[in-house]
């Protein structure tokens, strides 16, 4: 799930000039307010901002029992940076 941000948007799919990976960075939020470092991920370029942080905080509620999220700060996709911007948050 960790990656290289040019190994990420290096992967190509066949028959395409476009990138198969999308690198997002994520910033880890728990409940108790302590500071995490962002974490960069690596998912299919077809993932939007919303999926990444839905599998992210899925992953770290599994990991951490429910006290941490993932909200991604920007995704890159080799071509476009992509900002979709959570408006709300629930914990």
């Amino acid at each position: 799930m960790l990656g290289d941000l040019e190994e990420c948007t290096g992967i190509k799919i066949e028959g395409s000039q476009t990138s198969g990976g999308k690198y997002c960075l994520v910033q880890i939020i728990s409940q108790n307010n302590r500071d995490f470092p962002t974490w960069g991920t690596c998912f299919p370029s077809s993932c939007t901002d919303r999926d990444v942080s839905n599998e992210m905080t899925e992953f770290l509620e599994e990991l951490t029992n429910g006290t941490m999220i993932g909200v991604v700060e920007y995704c890159y996709t080799g071509e476009t940076k992509t900002e979709d911007t959570l408006d709300s948050l629930v914990m």
